[in-house]
């Protein structure tokens, strides 16, 4: 159109590189997504030394309380849910002493997702009285922290399946009694036997279970076959290529893109941000003054150096 009535030198490459500058044109389209390799997961050697931690909720109102503060032990999988009335920092962090430290001591390191909860500064005095090292997924990608969602959907449909009323408080033991019990198709033993070294006599049994093998071999395969434990890799890391952009690793300004519930007409990338490191997993990029660790799986590459007054 522009060149049936005008015409000057270089036209066509000014006019394509003015397209793709477009502000709101880059932060309007759906781009090629970028897809991150799959990094190990780490299984530690030691029970109770590493857990994640996260907040299910809001629930129904069941005897006063409303959330959940769950956990799981990487080592074990022993899960645990705390009910909670609030999901304020001081009652997340003395649910965590009172439900978890006090009875398996104190782990190592605590992997949690970037909830205000877990990253407040609270959190971070009190980790280093502890010994405690925090880790917390990059933003917008909670599936880093997916060993206790996939925890989460188990909790649900089994609380779901055991529900006549809307008590779920009361319902909490004997789920949990179940999820603890039931071998894991992973580790070939309950998170029980892992953790007392021989399983539970659960309701109905007549005759106490015992352990297929002793309490040494057990413990022994166990210790063995630790790097086998990991969880098996999704299946679209396995069918599909990871996928970089050749423009992002050069990139001076990225979007970010949007997940979750958008309007009709709201753009699904926000941005354009300051490329702070590059990385081959995560960007760190700064947002509003704050220096923000993304997965690269949610960022596009800018076209020029847009001004950072540009946000939305």
């Amino acid at each position: 159109m522009v060149s049936d009535n005008f015409v000057w030198h270089g036209m066509r490459k000014q006019v394509s590189r003015w397209v793709k500058e477009c502000h709101h044109c880059q932060s309007s389209k759906i781009q090629n997504h970028t897809k991150a390799p799959l990094e190990h997961f780490f299984v530690p050697e030691k029970r109770f030394s590493h857990i994640n931690i996260d907040i299910v909720g809001p629930l129904p109102f069941s005897s006063g309380f409303t959330y959940l503060l769950t956990i799981i032990d990487r080592n074990t999988h022993w899960p645990e849910a705390i009910p909670l009335r609030g999901i304020t920092i001081p009652e997340c962090v003395h649910a965590l002493i009172t439900g978890w430290i006090a009875r398996f001591g104190v782990p190592g390191d605590i992997s949690s997702d970037r909830g205000s909860q877990f990253t407040s500064s609270l959190w971070s005095e009190i980790a280093p009285r502890l010994g405690v090292k925090l880790h917390h997924t990059s933003a917008y990608h909670p599936q880093a922290n997916g060993m206790i969602e996939r925890f989460h959907r188990t909790l649900k449909a089994a609380l779901k399946a055991r529900l006549t009323g809307p008590n779920w408080v009361e319902e909490l033991p004997w789920v949990f009694l179940g999820l603890r019990t039931t071998p894991k198709e992973d580790l070939g033993y309950s998170s029980a036997e892992l953790v007392y070294d021989e399983p539970l006599t659960i309701p109905g049994e007549l005759v106490p279970p015992k352990s297929a093998k002793s309490m040494d071999d057990l413990l022994l395969n166990f210790r063995l076959n630790i790097p086998l434990y990991a969880p098996r890799p999704a299946s679209h890391h396995t069918s599909a290529r990871p996928y970089l952009s050749p423009s992002l690793l050069a990139a001076k300004h990225v979007y970010v893109r949007r997940d979750g519930t958008k309007g009709p007409l709201q753009r699904p990338y926000s941005g354009p941000y300051a490329v702070l490191t590059p990385g081959d997993k995560t960007f760190l990029i700064d947002i509003g003054g704050r220096a923000e660790r993304i997965c690269r799986t949610h960022l596009a590459s800018v076209f020029r150096s847009i001004s950072t007054g540009h946000t939305g």
